[in-house]
């Protein structure tokens, strides 16, 4: 495409129009056509042009606005002008999505505090789900033990946010480091120029991101925090699904929606310890319901099979409200992100055979990988009747 269709495009997918850097990275990706690099002097006139224009409208809306009140610390919309607060994500005015200012001077900073850096991203958007159950999971741990579980909790949060506990939750799915150098050529290659292809894109991903193997024969790829991406061997056999799949989970980690897991089990580790103490409560009210004396006691008016029935129920009553509890809520704040990430994929032209993949594989898939990181998703049929109707994606199933 032409270098003015290339700007429209990246504008309605960015809200904000590219920095010479992203065009000529179009231009290097091939993007943009050769034609307009002869005829580059013209177009490089006409985007100053229009660069300059846009700096005017800034420029008129902040000296307009400064009367107002506002501090300088603020973000301009790059499309209609208006002065916005740093954590306005969409601008008041005309609903454009903000660029935020000094994103990888940020990221930099907290390269090592990810769980300050993912709560502080989820105030900038407004998940106040997630912020609301952490504030007062970790309070009330750390009532409960005089500031001390609080702490942990913290700490295990933090943990499995880390390398060493993203690597923890790969080794437990089965999924391990690509050495051979044959493997790298054919999977690493193939990922990294999609991940490439993701940043010139727009998607705001880490530089360190680690490709994992494991081997399922069905296809798949799923993001393990910021940092790790596990693929399938068979992935690599199916190149139909090997983009969309990747195009997915990167955008996953560009809203950072695998952050939540972890966050989620590293702040309930007291609750887990509770769960496991409920478990062993009831394998042994369970023995003692079946095996005990059912002869009542003179002093008490019970007996051992009373009293482990129970064990029994109480604390089979209490891992189901537990367990319930904590699914609709992390069902309740993944929907969110997949069905974004999901809208994502229609955007970008994927949407077609995305569809493809949930109708035909998403289900049959029963690996540890996939029940971990596809915990709470929406049902199948939910998410491509949305993309049907709502973005005029064209599949009529198989």
């Amino acid at each position: 495409m032409d270098k003015e269709q290339w700007i429209e495009i990246f504008t309605e997918i960015n809200g904000r129009i590219p920095t010479e850097e992203e065009i000529q990275a179009g231009i290097r990706a091939g993007e943009i056509t050769e034609s307009e690099k002869a005829n580059d002097s013209f177009e490089s006139t006409q985007f100053d042009s229009q660069t300059r224009n846009n700096e005017d409208i800034l420029q008129k809306a902040e000296d307009s606005q400064d009367e107002q009140g506002f501090s300088s610390d603020s973000v301009f919309c790059s499309s209609c002008g208006t002065r916005n607060s740093v954590n306005d994500i969409r601008c008041t005015n005309c609903e454009k999505v903000l660029k935020q200012k000094n994103d990888n001077v940020f990221n930099s900073t907290l390269k090592n505090n990810s769980l300050f850096r993912y709560i502080k991203y989820c105030f900038d958007t407004q998940r106040w789900g997630i912020l609301t159950y952490f504030v007062i999971i970790v309070f009330i741990e750390t009532i409960a033990s005089t500031g001390i579980l609080g702490l942990v909790a913290v700490l295990f949060s933090v943990f499995f946010l880390s390398n060493t506990g993203q690597s923890l939750i790969c080794w437990i799915v089965g999924a391990k480091k690509i050495e051979r150098a044959d493997y790298k050529e054919i999977v690493e290659q193939p990922i990294n120029e999609i991940i490439k292809k993701a940043r010139q894109m727009g998607l705001n991903l880490p530089e360190d991101i680690e490709i994992r193997i494991i081997h399922n024969e069905v296809p798949g790829a799923y993001a393990i925090g910021m940092n790790k991406i596990i693929v399938t061997d068979s992935l690599m056999e199916n190149p139909y699904f090997l983009e969309p799949k990747i195009m997915f989970e990167l955008h996953r980690i560009h809203n950072m929606a695998p952050n939540l897991l972890p966050v989620v089990v590293g702040s309930n580790i007291f609750l887990i310890f509770v769960f496991l103490i409920l478990v062993i409560t009831t394998l042994f009210g369970g023995f003692r319901k079946n095996y005990g004396d059912s002869r009542n006691s003179f002093w008490t008016g019970s007996s051992e099979a009373k009293e482990g029935a129970i064990l029994f129920y109480g604390s089979l009553l209490l891992i189901m409200a537990l367990t319930s509890f904590f699914y609709m809520f992390v069902k309740s704040i993944v929907k969110r992100d997949v069905l974004l990430s999901d809208q994502y994929m229609a955007s970008i032209g994927l949407g077609e055979a995305h569809c493809l993949y949930l109708d035909t594989l998403s289900e049959i898939d029963d690996s540890i990988a996939k029940r971990i990181c596809s915990l709470g998703y929406p049902n199948k049929d939910k998410r491509i009747s949305i993309l049907q109707e709502n973005y005029n994606v064209r599949y009529t199933g198989v």
